[in-house]
Protein backbone atom coordinates (compact mmCIF):
# COMPACT_ATOMS: atom_id res chain seq x y z
CA UNK A 1 0.00 0.00 0.00
CA UNK A 2 2.84 2.39 0.80
CA UNK A 3 4.09 2.33 -2.80
CA UNK A 4 0.68 3.31 -4.12
CA UNK A 5 0.14 6.00 -1.50
CA UNK A 6 3.62 7.51 -1.95
CA UNK A 7 3.49 7.72 -5.77
CA UNK A 8 3.13 11.34 -6.90
CA UNK A 9 3.03 13.13 -10.24
CA UNK A 10 6.26 15.13 -10.42
CA UNK A 11 6.87 18.17 -12.59
CA UNK A 12 10.35 19.11 -11.37
CA UNK A 13 13.30 17.02 -12.47
CA UNK A 14 17.04 16.99 -11.89
CA UNK A 15 19.18 17.61 -14.95
CA UNK A 16 20.47 14.04 -14.87
CA UNK A 17 20.39 11.49 -17.66
CA UNK A 18 18.64 8.20 -16.90
CA UNK A 19 20.92 5.22 -17.59
CA UNK A 20 19.61 2.90 -20.30
CA UNK A 21 19.73 -0.04 -17.88
CA UNK A 22 17.34 1.76 -15.52
CA UNK A 23 14.91 2.56 -18.35
CA UNK A 24 15.06 -1.07 -19.46
CA UNK A 25 13.93 -2.12 -15.97
CA UNK A 26 10.90 0.16 -16.27
CA UNK A 27 9.98 -1.44 -19.59
CA UNK A 28 10.63 -4.91 -18.18
CA UNK A 29 7.95 -4.25 -15.55
CA UNK A 30 5.60 -2.92 -18.23
CA UNK A 31 5.81 -6.25 -20.07
CA UNK A 32 3.66 -7.75 -17.32
CA UNK A 33 0.78 -5.29 -17.62
CA UNK A 34 -2.67 -6.63 -18.43
CA UNK A 35 -4.33 -5.84 -21.74
CA UNK A 36 -7.70 -6.62 -23.31
CA UNK A 37 -7.66 -10.11 -24.82
CA UNK A 38 -3.93 -10.15 -23.96
CA UNK A 39 -3.35 -8.38 -27.29
CA UNK A 40 -0.48 -6.24 -25.94
CA UNK A 41 -0.75 -3.96 -28.97
CA UNK A 42 1.61 -1.33 -27.56
CA UNK A 43 4.30 0.62 -29.37
CA UNK A 44 6.69 2.78 -27.34
CA UNK A 45 9.24 5.48 -28.04
CA UNK A 46 11.72 6.97 -25.58
CA UNK A 47 12.90 10.48 -26.40
CA UNK A 48 15.84 11.78 -24.38
CA UNK A 49 17.56 14.32 -26.63
CA UNK A 50 16.90 17.77 -25.04
CA UNK A 51 16.71 19.51 -28.44
CA UNK A 52 14.11 17.02 -29.70
CA UNK A 53 12.13 17.29 -26.46
CA UNK A 54 12.10 21.08 -26.89
CA UNK A 55 10.88 20.78 -30.50
CA UNK A 56 8.10 18.40 -29.48
CA UNK A 57 7.11 20.67 -26.59
CA UNK A 58 6.88 23.70 -28.87
CA UNK A 59 4.64 21.78 -31.26
CA UNK A 60 2.46 20.70 -28.35
CA UNK A 61 2.12 24.33 -27.25
CA UNK A 62 1.01 25.27 -30.79
CA UNK A 63 -1.59 22.49 -30.81
CA UNK A 64 -2.93 23.47 -27.38
CA UNK A 65 -3.14 27.15 -28.33
CA UNK A 66 -4.98 26.31 -31.57
CA UNK A 67 -7.36 24.03 -29.66
CA UNK A 68 -8.28 26.63 -27.05
CA UNK A 69 -8.41 29.41 -29.61
CA UNK A 70 -5.49 31.57 -28.46
CA UNK A 71 -3.94 33.38 -31.41
CA UNK A 72 -0.27 33.57 -30.48
CA UNK A 73 1.46 30.30 -29.72
CA UNK A 74 4.72 31.77 -31.03
CA UNK A 75 4.58 34.53 -28.39
CA UNK A 76 3.91 31.92 -25.71
CA UNK A 77 6.87 29.82 -26.87
CA UNK A 78 9.10 32.91 -26.80
CA UNK A 79 7.89 33.76 -23.30
CA UNK A 80 8.46 30.25 -21.94
CA UNK A 81 11.95 30.25 -23.48
CA UNK A 82 12.72 33.59 -21.81
CA UNK A 83 11.91 32.17 -18.36
CA UNK A 84 13.52 28.79 -19.12
CA UNK A 85 10.28 26.88 -18.60
CA UNK A 86 8.72 23.94 -20.42
CA UNK A 87 5.00 23.96 -19.55
CA UNK A 88 4.35 20.66 -21.35
CA UNK A 89 7.19 18.29 -20.45
CA UNK A 90 8.59 20.17 -17.43
CA UNK A 91 12.22 19.84 -18.56
CA UNK A 92 12.16 16.10 -17.94
CA UNK A 93 15.27 14.28 -19.16
CA UNK A 94 13.18 11.68 -21.00
CA UNK A 95 9.72 11.14 -22.44
CA UNK A 96 7.87 7.90 -23.06
CA UNK A 97 5.26 7.92 -25.83
CA UNK A 98 2.77 5.12 -26.44
CA UNK A 99 0.65 4.27 -29.45
CA UNK A 100 -1.41 1.14 -29.93
CA UNK A 101 -1.74 -1.11 -32.94
CA UNK A 102 -4.88 -1.85 -34.88
CA UNK A 103 -5.30 -5.18 -33.07
CA UNK A 104 -6.04 -3.62 -29.69
CA UNK A 105 -9.70 -3.77 -28.68
CA UNK A 106 -9.46 -1.29 -25.76
CA UNK A 107 -6.49 0.96 -26.56
CA UNK A 108 -7.14 3.73 -24.05
CA UNK A 109 -7.67 1.35 -21.14
CA UNK A 110 -4.69 -0.81 -22.12
CA UNK A 111 -2.55 2.32 -22.38
CA UNK A 112 -3.54 3.47 -18.92
CA UNK A 113 -2.73 0.09 -17.44
CA UNK A 114 0.70 -0.32 -19.03
CA UNK A 115 1.81 3.24 -18.32
CA UNK A 116 0.68 2.92 -14.70
CA UNK A 117 2.88 -0.18 -14.43
CA UNK A 118 5.70 1.97 -15.80
CA UNK A 119 5.02 4.75 -13.32
CA UNK A 120 5.04 2.37 -10.36
CA UNK A 121 8.19 0.61 -11.56
CA UNK A 122 9.91 3.97 -12.07
CA UNK A 123 8.98 5.01 -8.53
CA UNK A 124 10.62 1.88 -7.08
CA UNK A 125 13.81 2.77 -9.00
CA UNK A 126 14.00 6.30 -7.59
CA UNK A 127 12.51 7.92 -10.69
CA UNK A 128 9.52 10.21 -10.94
CA UNK A 129 6.90 10.42 -13.67
CA UNK A 130 3.98 12.54 -14.79
CA UNK A 131 1.22 11.62 -17.22
CA UNK A 132 1.09 14.28 -19.97
CA UNK A 133 -2.45 14.51 -21.33
CA UNK A 134 -1.60 17.41 -23.64
CA UNK A 135 0.66 15.12 -25.67
CA UNK A 136 -2.30 13.28 -27.17
CA UNK A 137 -2.78 15.98 -29.81
CA UNK A 138 0.73 15.40 -31.15
CA UNK A 139 -0.52 12.29 -32.97
CA UNK A 140 -2.20 14.59 -35.49
CA UNK A 141 1.18 16.01 -36.58
CA UNK A 142 2.86 13.57 -38.98
CA UNK A 143 6.23 15.35 -38.81
CA UNK A 144 6.33 15.18 -35.02
CA UNK A 145 5.31 11.53 -35.13
CA UNK A 146 8.32 10.89 -37.39
CA UNK A 147 10.53 12.61 -34.83
CA UNK A 148 9.00 10.49 -32.06
CA UNK A 149 9.42 7.39 -34.22
CA UNK A 150 5.87 6.07 -34.00
CA UNK A 151 2.78 5.91 -36.20
CA UNK A 152 -0.84 6.29 -35.20
CA UNK A 153 -2.55 8.10 -32.39
CA UNK A 154 -0.73 8.78 -29.15
CA UNK A 155 -2.68 7.14 -26.34
CA UNK A 156 -0.31 8.10 -23.56
CA UNK A 157 2.84 10.00 -22.72
CA UNK A 158 4.93 10.19 -19.57
CA UNK A 159 7.73 12.43 -18.45
CA UNK A 160 10.35 10.48 -16.51
CA UNK A 161 13.44 11.46 -14.58
CA UNK A 162 15.05 11.85 -11.20
CA UNK A 163 12.87 14.08 -9.02
CA UNK A 164 14.19 17.48 -7.98
CA UNK A 165 11.72 17.49 -5.08
CA UNK A 166 11.00 15.02 -2.30
CA UNK A 167 7.52 14.67 -0.87
CA UNK A 168 7.41 13.82 2.82
CA UNK A 169 3.75 13.00 3.27
CA UNK A 170 0.91 11.30 1.51
CA UNK A 171 -1.47 13.85 -0.01
CA UNK A 172 -4.96 13.93 1.48
CA UNK A 173 -7.58 12.21 -0.65
CA UNK A 174 -11.34 12.27 -0.30
CA UNK A 175 -12.96 8.89 0.37
CA UNK A 176 -14.22 7.00 -2.66
CA UNK A 177 -17.93 6.74 -3.31
CA UNK A 178 -18.49 2.96 -3.22
CA UNK A 179 -21.91 1.31 -3.24
CA UNK A 180 -22.16 -2.06 -1.50
CA UNK A 181 -19.39 -1.62 1.07
CA UNK A 182 -20.13 -0.79 4.66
Amino acid sequence: MQLLMAKRSVRQYKIKKIPQEVLKKVFEAMRYASSADNRRAWNFSVVSDPAIIKTISQEAIKIVYRYIGFPSADAAIKYFDSIDKDPIFHKAPALIFLTTGATGSMPLIDSGIVLTYGQLAAHTLGLATCWIGMAHGLGMDKEIMKVIGLEGQIHGALTIGYPAVKYLRTPPRAPLNVVGLE
